[in-house]
């Protein structure tokens, strides 16, 4: 295993490389759909993370929060 693996493993907490091309799949797919979702027309147009684009589950759950508020929201 080459030192950039090993350091790939150690920085990301993970310990096979199984383990590390599946996380970068989830990151891959969930840039992907961030990037899909954010173009107009959309709830969420424009959207971009502050720091880090897992952001944008609690951004959701907010929104959903907040539509659930209103009296139209509400089954």
């Amino acid at each position: 295993m080459s030192d950039a693996l090993k350091e790939a493993l150690a920085m990301t907490g993970l310990t096979t490389v199984s383990d590390l091309i599946d996380m970068a799949n989830v990151g891959q797919s969930l840039m992907s759909a961030i990037d899909t979702y954010t173009k107009a027309p959309s709830l969420i147009e424009d959207w971009s993370p502050a720091d880090d684009p897992a952001e944008i589950v609690g951004d959701l759950y907010n929104r959903f929060e907040e539509f659930d508020q209103l009296p139209q929201g509400r089954s």
